[in-house]
């Protein structure tokens, strides 16, 4: 990023989205073992099964530590990646219009998707997937979209 580049919004994609049916799968799990405190071998599965979520866990999370987004003045970045980065940025100026998909799910978690499209035809030219806070993000591109075509 530039120096006289000023950040306007920052964030990683949706972490819910990322580990929701590994907390549930732990939440099913300690009721179990909740239950089973009596029962010597359901206690030591459901231990076991604690372990073998720990895998899912870390590897949905490096999934979700990878991926970050940034609006600035200039231009909107999506990096992916930790060792190996991979940088896309779209410049303001080039932005035509940009697309907010959600789901049912998403408005109640205040998520989604927003999909930017440029100058150069039709097709998208870059993807902001599981953005938290969307509205906000949402009006951000907005504003700069206006203020350009001042």
């Amino acid at each position: 990023m530039e120096e006289q580049e000023r950040s306007l919004w920052e964030s990683h994609p949706f972490i819910w989205k990322y580990m929701y049916w590994i907390v549930l799968c732990y939440i099913f799990f300690t009721i179990v073992l909740f239950f089973a405190i009596w029962i010597y071998i359901l206690a030591i599965v459901s231990l076991i099964a604690y372990a073998i979520l720990a895998v899912p866990l870390l590897i949905q999370f490096y999934r979700w530590k990878r991926i970050f987004y940034r609006i600035t003045e200039k231009r909107v970045i999506i990096r992916i990646g930790i060792f190996n980065i991979n940088e896309k940025s779209v410049m303001i100026d080039k932005i035509e219009n940009f697309q907010v998909e959600r789901t049912i799910i998403d408005r109640i978690l205040n998520t989604g998707d927003i999909l930017i499209y440029t100058e150069t035809g039709q097709q998208f030219e870059a993807v902001l997937y599981d953005v938290p806070k969307i509205r906000t993000v949402e009006e951000i591109l907005t504003e700069l979209l206006s203020q350009r075509s001042e």
